[in-house]
């Protein structure tokens, strides 16, 4: 359409079979009266790749160099700009910005996240790390339209919470850098652990402070926060066991689609049952049930249907462990192994 704003980044998707990175052109089409479009080159080709076709899951916010999208059940990389116009247009409305919140503010970790996603800014990266008095700290990456280190002084002035607005935020990309890339983490995978995901239509939609913040007023333990970008494969690993349970058949597909289309973000909690009463957290997975029985759980608040439904939680007790080392031990050092 004409009325269209276009934007084209430089993505890759490495085939596997090949051993190697196809590079595209990818251009969003961008219009406040229809839904958003794209369409992909091949660079090498010098041809189409795919046509110009509706897509519900491209966000422009979520496109900065490193970001991974889920396109037509592949998913690929986000290596640049494609154009001078775009790359104008993003770095004079964006920026990308790293800081860490220390330990002290353990308890706040949901809520400032939650007042910097309302002030417009999208989560990129998450972790948690030990600092030099072994507690817990939490790197924070985001996109948002505000330049330099006065983001956080912005985004916390709108709170009521003295203890936030008196934070010591350090900014450091060296430093949190060092942090995304190691294959740390301060999970705990023991018998009180279990697993909470944050599903990427959660994520998109802003919701990940609140939920991290219901979780923590709850009284439960974080032991550990990471975002994560897993594969086809690697969801239908982990959701190997609800294949031929759930019913219709196709909700397994829908629900693998759902986890694979995007960021997600792996939470570690602990307390004691931990399985069963973050389970009652959660509330029913399907969210009408939910809405109507358990209206203050988080699939009630913060989901839509079955696949969509903001979180996945361990079911059964003896898997809490298990699901969280997936997470924080097997894909961790597998993605070390794979670079190396």
């Amino acid at each position: 359409m004409a009325d269209s704003d276009e934007f084209k980044f430089n993505i890759t998707w490495y085939d596997e079979l090949a051993c190697q990175a196809r590079e595209y052109m990818l251009t969003v089409f961008e219009s406040p009266r229809v839904p958003t479009e794209i369409c992909i080159r091949d660079v090498k080709k010098k041809q189409t790749f795919l046509k110009r076709t509706i897509s519900k899951d491209i966000q422009l916010e979520q496109m900065f160099k490193g970001a991974k999208v889920l396109i037509h059940a592949r998913i690929y990389e986000v290596v640049g700009y494609g154009d001078s116009a775009t790359r104008s247009f993003f770095e004079s409305h964006r920026s990308l910005i790293t800081c860490i919140l220390p330990s002290r503010l353990y308890a706040d970790f949901g809520a400032a996240i939650q007042l910097a996603q309302r002030s417009g800014f999208t989560v990129t990266k998450l972790k948690t790390f030990f600092d030099r008095h072994d507690d817990i700290s939490l790197a924070v990456e985001l996109m948002g339209p505000v330049q330099g280190d006065d983001l956080w002084s912005l985004v916390f002035s709108g709170s009521s919470n003295p203890n936030m607005k008196l934070a010591d935020v350090r900014y450091s990309n060296e430093e949190t850098d060092s942090i995304f890339n190691e294959p740390s983490t301060t999970a705990r995978l023991d018998e009180y652990s279990s697993l909470l995901l944050i599903k990427p239509h959660a994520m998109k939609e802003g919701n990940t402070g609140a939920i991290l913040s219901s979780v923590i007023d709850a009284n439960f333990e974080i032991s550990a926060i990471q975002t994560f970008q897993l594969s086809r494969v690697e969801v239908e690993n982990f959701t190997e066991v609800y294949n031929g349970v759930l019913e219709p058949p196709s909700l397994y597909s829908s629900l693998t689609s759902e986890l694979s289309s995007g960021q997600l973000v792996a939470v570690e909690v602990r307390a004691e049952n931990c399985v069963e009463e973050l389970r009652k957290l959660a509330g029913y997975y399907d969210v009408e049930v939910a809405q109507q029985l358990e209206p203050k759980s988080l699939r009630a608040r913060f989901g839509h249907d079955k696949v969509k439904n903001a979180v996945h939680v361990t079911d059964l007790p003896e898997d809490g462990v298990l699901e969280s080392q997936y997470f924080f031990d097997i894909i961790i050092h597998t993605a070390k192994n794979s670079h190396k």
